[in-house]
């Protein structure tokens, strides 16, 4: 919950810059099942929730960490961040699953409700954002060939050519959704 993202999002920029022995661990208030997995799959030791003791965190530090694959580390993703239209402030933060120029695959697991309308910016590093507009179309629960998510279908993209750019860059190939 932090202002611009969350700690995954955080880990995964810093830990693909540093190649140093350092030991990332999570702790969250908002803590689903799923976190610790997806944590160390970052390269963190876990993912704790609150409240944790001093034992917590000891115990969680002495495992070690699963080394990351180095091009993993350098790879970044693109994101979405949902806009408040009257205030321009971010509200929340997804990796994008998948993208084409139709719509996207979040890695949300909630608060978007199916029908929802919003308003986002699409980041991959340091490009400029593509605004636009779009409506939850589906919300899909994770299985063994699909991830979860909430398919979000553009209603208005303030320019295709950047978001086609976004989607090279970051290693996706436009139209793949």
């Amino acid at each position: 919950m932090l202002p611009d993202g969350n700690g995954f999002d955080l880990l995964a920029e810093i830990a693909g810059k540093l190649e140093s022995p350092l030991k990332f661990l999570l702790i969250t208030a908002r803590w689903a099942e799923t976190d610790d997995q997806r944590a160390r799959d970052l390269g963190a030791v876990g993912c704790l929730p609150k409240p944790v003791s001093l034992q917590d965190i000891r115990r969680a530090l002495a495992v070690p960490a699963k080394p990351r694959p180095r091009d993993e580390r350098q790879r970044t993703t693109l994101k979405a961040r949902v806009v408040d239209p009257q205030r321009g402030e971010r509200l929340l933060s997804f990796e994008i699953h998948n993208i084409s120029t139709s719509g996207m695959l979040l890695d949300s697991k909630g608060p978007l409700p199916l029908g929802g309308e919003l308003e986002f910016e699409i980041t991959h590093g340091e490009a400029a954002p593509v605004r636009g507009r779009g409506t939850v179309v589906r919300v899909q629960q994770p299985s063994w060939l699909d991830a979860g998510g909430s398919a979000v279908r553009f209603d208005w993209i303030e320019s295709l050519e950047r978001l086609a750019e976004l989607v090279t860059r970051a290693g996706r190939v436009p139209g793949s959704a």
